[in-house]
């Protein structure tokens, strides 16, 4: 999957109208948001370096989430589909099937999408907008921050207020269990500024 191609119709996946086609996208644009490094490693046998990865964890749990929060915002609401096509009332599967679809193309910036989300109410916007700033894992052709740098500034945030209530702290902030440099942490400050 191309994380930054454009489909060949219109209505983008949506003209198929088909979940089994986009279930599939959405595992391959998933995947396509991974480290490269990761695949690699997990195709010569190592399955397991997957789920030790923290970027990796970090980045499905922030699809899962914003997932489930997203479905359960539209749930009861219309979707329109972009090949025109109305849902009244979704369902909550029914709304996680769009709003999964939306989430992992975003988050991927792959540029897929199936579903009009600008009447959808504007948390969702705000979700969808932060996870295209986000992007995907380090290593990857997905555009945007990067989830590791995300996790190590959410890390270093909870260092500095550690810092303020016990002034002797020393900066221990890990990634997948090696201390980071405090220079390597202000060039990822700098970098999300």
């Amino acid at each position: 999957v191309a994380t930054g191609g454009f489909s060949t119709r219109q209505e983008s996946l949506a003209f198929y109208h088909s979940a089994t086609i986009e279930a599939i996208t959405i595992l391959f644009m998933f995947l396509s948001g991974v480290n490269f490094l990761l695949h690699y490693r997990a195709l010569r046998g190592e399955w397991r370096c997957l789920w030790k990865d923290e970027e990796f964890r970090f980045y499905t749990a922030v699809c899962l989430l914003a997932t489930a929060s997203i479905a359960l915002v539209v749930t009861g609401r219309s979707i329109v589909t972009t090949a025109g096509e109305v849902i009244p009332s979704a369902s909550y599967l029914t709304s996680l099937r769009y709003a999964a679809f939306q989430v992992v193309s975003i988050v991927t910036t792959t540029g897929f999408v199936t579903a009009d989300f600008n009447p959808w109410p504007a948390y969702c916007a705000a979700v969808l907008v932060l996870l295209m700033y986000l992007g995907g894992c380090a290593g990857s052709t997905a555009g945007g921050m990067k989830q590791s740098r995300i996790l190590l500034l959410l890390r270093y945030g909870v260092f500095q207020v550690e810092r303020c209530l016990f002034r002797r702290t020393m900066s221990n902030v890990r990634f997948n269990g090696q201390r980071i440099d405090p220079i390597v942490l202000h060039k990822i400050l700098a970098f999300f500024f």
